[in-house]
């Protein structure tokens, strides 16, 4: 009977992010989080704000995906 404020879905193709209104007004942001093990990926949510970002480790260091 509750709702999350965040809802990670692991192990996913690549990385997605998107807020989401329920009926009753609630705000979920969806994360997916890729796998790994194919694509280096972590992600930071701010838990003030619900921003996300994607973080990439790869042979040329770390990139924001900017």
């Amino acid at each position: 009977d509750k709702c999350p404020h965040l809802y990670f879905a692991a192990n996913q193709p690549c990385f997605g992010t998107r807020l989401v209104s329920g009926p009753d007004g609630q705000t979920v942001r969806l994360v997916l989080v890729p796998d790994f093990a194919r694509e280096p990926t972590c992600v930071l949510v701010n838990l003030r704000t619900l921003d996300c970002q994607a973080i990439a480790f790869g042979a040329d260091g770390i990139s924001d995906g900017s």
